[in-house]
């Protein structure tokens, strides 16, 4: 296949995004992609990765996450969705989009086991979706990524994304949202997109509702996991120090956030973790809801060099500051 021929394939595929209609048995979504990336060699097992989900928040999160990595020295794989221009968007390695000629060879090579698979009619079909998800995988692993950073699509907890087995489970600002398919209350849709917590797993969760975030806590004690929290202080001469606080059920780490000023193209602000003070930090994105994103992406970022993945203050100020995301808020 080339590559419009490719994307054709992919958008012949049931897509969700696009029709707005989601009908299928929901339950066989991880079975179904667990055995294509089976049939590919498992090629999630070749890198370390970060998953995050929620409503609002995903994709600035996984970009200043995947920034300071890189800028760190690490080789970094970052998937998103949706995309604004080309759907190679959605799929880089080391910020580059994966080329068309990359793109063409892997999906002529995945159809062959898409197809294969839906012969034996074990499943229902793929849907386009799952095959990105798979796509962006086997992409990663064949460019030597060391660690990938994962946006979910839908939910969490039955979304083809949560067959990896990631370093940070991190959960973004829960709203109202895919109702028909996640419920219609905050507690069942945060329940679902906490679907990602990992047995053992360290959590980390922006600002939540109270409903959103006794779910999330309930799912952490259930699996066993540490929640670290992100939340905002007041105006300058408010206290921020607090190094655990009690979420519903579960005790939990705290990161603060305090804005300091504001230019025409960038913000600066305060970070305080439990164990450092990050003061005039500097994004170039604008909206305190980017400060929310940023420090939510710096706790991550903590607990993943808790996992042996090193970065330092000079390589978190740099990705900060070159981080570029477009369509949120751009001057």
């Amino acid at each position: 296949m080339n590559y419009q021929e490719a994307l054709a394939y992919l958008y012949s595929l049931s897509d969700f995004e696009r029709s707005g209609q989601y009908t299928r048995n929901r339950e066989e979504n991880l079975p179904r992609e667990a055995w294509l990336l089976e049939q590919l060699g498992n090629p999630q097992h070749d890198f370390t990765s970060t998953l995050i989900a929620g409503t609002k928040g995903k994709g600035s999160t996984a970009a200043f996450i995947e920034r300071v990595l890189r800028q760190a020295g690490h080789r970094t794989g970052l998937y998103t969705q949706p995309d604004l221009h080309t759907f190679r968007e959605r799929i880089r390695v080391n910020g580059q989009l994966i080329s068309e000629q990359a793109m063409s060879e892997l999906m002529t090579e995945i159809r062959t086991v898409v197809e294969r698979i839906q012969q034996q009619k074990k499943f229902g079909p793929f849907i386009t979706y799952e095959v990105a998800t798979a796509l962006s995988l086997l992409y990663f692993s064949r460019q030597h990524v060391q660690h990938a950073v994962l946006e979910v699509g839908l939910g969490g907890r039955l979304d083809a994304t949560n067959v990896t087995e990631p370093l940070v489970s991190v959960i973004t600002s829960i709203s109202y949202d895919h109702m028909q398919i996640l419920g219609d209350t905050l507690t069942s849709i945060a329940t679902e997109k906490a679907g990602i917590i990992k047995p053992g797993g360290l959590v980390v969760t922006s600002a939540q509702s109270p409903e959103a975030l006794l779910a999330i806590s309930t799912v952490c004690q259930r699996q066993h996991a540490r929640l670290v929290r992100v939340g905002r202080v007041g105006p300058a001469g408010d206290d921020p120090a607090q190094a655990e606080v009690k979420i519903g059920l579960l005790p939990a780490r705290s990161y603060t956030y305090r804005f300091e000023r504001r230019t025409v193209d960038r913000q600066y602000f305060t970070i305080w973790s439990p164990a450092h003070t990050y003061t005039n930090l500097e994004i170039p994105l604008l909206g305190e809801h980017q400060l929310e994103n940023a420090t939510t992406a710096l706790a991550t970022l903590e607990q993943l060099r808790e996992r042996d993945i090193q970065w330092d203050e000079e390589a978190l100020r740099a990705g900060f500051r070159a981080m570029r995301w477009s369509a949120r808020i751009e001057v």
